[in-house]
């Protein structure tokens, strides 16, 4: 069995997971997710079966409860560039999508990865996820584009970096938000949250 990595099968995964996903929107499980939760559904399933592929090339039903752990606790925090909202959002959307993933026969043991997932400490993991202390190089630079820190940077180039470095999780933000609806792919950034990052970004990292 070959065992490398293939950006072939990547794509296959990420888009049978795109499927996947829209079928679960259409559940009852998925309407009683938050509304932020909701949102970011797609970018949570996409970049956790990214990670678990690229690192442990597991495809769907080969996911463990230990790659889980690891995918969430460790991985997550130091690649992924995503506000708290999001990372708050994670366990709860998973532990739906894997018993979703379950009744539908496309993982067999949706039961172990539920548990493994009732086992992460979802603050401990958030506060995580918001130290620099834990993000790689790639998370630093992703965070200051996601904080608005370079918004001079081409929106081309904002969406090769979102695609290549961040599992598509969305680094474009808004600003306006008491605007009700906005695009999926965007972020609702509050100045709040950005002044939170401002100190942290600024201090810790080089723009």
């Amino acid at each position: 069995m070959d065992k490398r990595y293939s950006e072939v099968k990547a794509d296959e995964i990420l888009q049978k997971n795109r499927q996947w996903t829209t079928q679960f929107k259409t559940t009852r499980s998925f309407k009683k997710l938050t509304q932020p939760e909701k949102k970011a559904t797609l970018y949570i399933t996409n970049s956790f079966m990214g990670l678990t592929y690229k690192f442990f090339l597991r495809e769907p039903r080969q996911i463990t409860a230990s790659s889980t752990k690891e995918v969430i606790l460790n991985m997550m925090p130091e690649k992924i560039a995503a506000t708290d909202v999001f990372m708050q959002s994670v366990v709860p959307v998973l532990r739906r999508y894997f018993v979703f993933l379950g009744v539908q026969r496309k993982i067999s043991n949706s039961d172990t990865l539920v548990k493994a997932l009732d086992s992460i400490d979802v603050s401990a993991f958030v506060k995580k996820a918001s130290d620099p202390h834990y993000w790689n190089s790639d998370k630093k630079s992703s965070m200051a584009i996601l904080m608005g820190f370079k918004s001079e940077m081409p929106n081309d180039k904002v969406q090769e970096i979102q695609h290549q470095k961040n599992f598509d999780v969305p680094l474009v933000v808004c600003m306006d938000y008491t605007t009700a609806n906005f695009p999926e792919n965007v972020i609702l950034l509050t100045d709040k949250v950005r002044q939170k990052y401002e100190k942290l970004i600024k201090t810790k990292i080089k723009m």
